[in-house]
């Protein structure tokens, strides 16, 4: 991965210790899903692994859809998201109805 390694606006390097995390970036969050002690050495592999067909067709399609996963999970997602956007809209401009 040498290309991500050089790009200063990837959090590539963060995450492989190379450089400091900037605030926003909470690189222990992944660790933790990753499950490895040697945790640079886990992210570094499993970047490196590239895409499975999933996310190659995902990534493919005109239109992407805001929740990636199966159609079990994105029915469920949605469901549970029911009307959040008019609760975000409120709070960001609250002279709305």
């Amino acid at each position: 991965m040498t290309y991500l390694k050089d790009c200063a606006r990837s959090s590539y390097r963060a995450y492989i210790r190379s450089t400091a995390a900037p605030p926003w970036l909470v690189p222990e969050l992944t660790f933790e899903l990753l499950g490895r002690k040697q945790k640079a050495a886990a992210y570094c592999a499993y970047v490196e692994q590239g895409i499975d067909n999933e996310i190659a067709t995902y990534y493919s399609k005109a239109r992407l859809g805001p929740i990636l996963g199966t159609d079990n999970f994105v029915n469920r997602s949605l469901k549970n998201c029911h009307g959040l956007d008019k609760v975000i809209t409120k709070e960001l401009n609250p002279g709305i109805a």
